[in-house]
């Protein structure tokens, strides 16, 4: 019960004007055991404590220092009613993302998952939109003859293959943008809206500022344009140690591969963003984005 409770019983004992004698003879015991309640030495049992409860007119929940749980309510039809502004709605990164849509940016272009381009199927062009003040990326549909367009998928086969957009002075100027790490990728969900200057023109919405950073190994950093003499010196020690962990996983997988056992899952290294903090889940209902609509016109949108 611990320090509160003793504090309270005496609280309570001063505020009804009573002496630990006086007290002690209501509840049927002497004054030395309740100067040892009050100190902490004993605790009561629990008829004593309904007796003090009854004496100092509480509840034996606010003599011990407990919240009484907030009684539920329901509506005519027998449902619960529950009040959830202080609940936070579970980011979908936390969790399986197998078939997730997302793009994918590298410091030498942008790449879209399956997922994302079978939502827009026969739409093998596209624009891309930055709008710097709201740090976000918006793909809308294009073809091969406007300008601007980008393909970021063919057919063949009747089956999509992704094409990566190749671009390092894009991914340069976005990384500086959004100060990135060149030693990492970043992994951002997306999700569907509408223009507002046009409600029927439907666009993918890519925030930038929730993207995940996951570490680029030394070849593909090396394709990619990235030099070691780019990053400072605490990325180049920890990209060196990740690298020597996959190698290590590596070799204990393909052991246990061999010795008929589960490897079990690949170790995952991902840095989220700092404000997403580490004992959260993710934004409460009120401050939830509403991504429905974006006036593009209005927030300095590129192409």
């Amino acid at each position: 019960m611990g320090a509160f409770f003793q504090n309270k019983i005496k609280e309570k004992r001063e505020e009804a004007g009573l002496t630990q004698k006086q007290l002690g003879d209501r509840i049927g015991a002497d004054d030395t055991l309740i100067s040892k309640y009050e100190t902490g030495e004993a605790l009561p049992t629990y008829d004593k404590l309904l007796k003090m409860a009854s004496i100092f007119h509480t509840t034996t929940e606010e003599l011990m220092g407990v919240k009484r749980r907030e009684e539920r309510k329901y509506n005519e039809a027998g449902e619960r009613i529950l009040n959830i502004e202080n609940g936070e709605i579970v980011r979908r990164q936390f969790m399986s993302r197998v078939n997730d849509e997302a793009a994918t940016l590298t410091p030498d272009g942008v790449s879209f998952s399956t997922q994302c381009i079978r939502k827009w199927e026969g739409i093998d062009y596209i624009q891309i939109i930055i709008v710097k003040e709201q740090k976000l990326m918006i793909i809308r549909k294009s073809n091969e003859d406007e300008l601007d367009a980008q393909r970021w998928c063919r057919i063949k086969d009747g089956k999509i293959i992704r094409r990566k957009i190749t671009g390092r002075e894009f991914s340069a100027r976005l990384y500086k943008m959004m100060n990135w790490n060149r030693g990492y990728s970043h992994k951002i969900s997306g999700y569907i809206g509408v223009n507002e200057a046009d409600p029927t023109e439907k666009m993918w919405f890519f925030e930038l500022s929730e993207a995940e950073a996951s570490p680029i190994m030394t070849r593909s950093r090396l394709k990619m344009g990235v030099f070691d003499s780019e990053l400072d010196e605490k990325t180049i020690e920890r990209l060196k140690d990740i690298e020597n962990e996959k190698a290590e996983e590596k070799e204990r997988r393909q052991k246990a591969k061999g010795d008929g056992k589960d490897p079990g899952p690949v170790t995952q290294y991902i840095l989220y963003p700092d404000d997403w903090g580490q004992y959260t889940f993710g934004p409460p209902p009120a401050e939830h984005k509403v991504k429905a609509k974006i006036r593009i016109e209005d927030t300095g949108g590129e192409e």
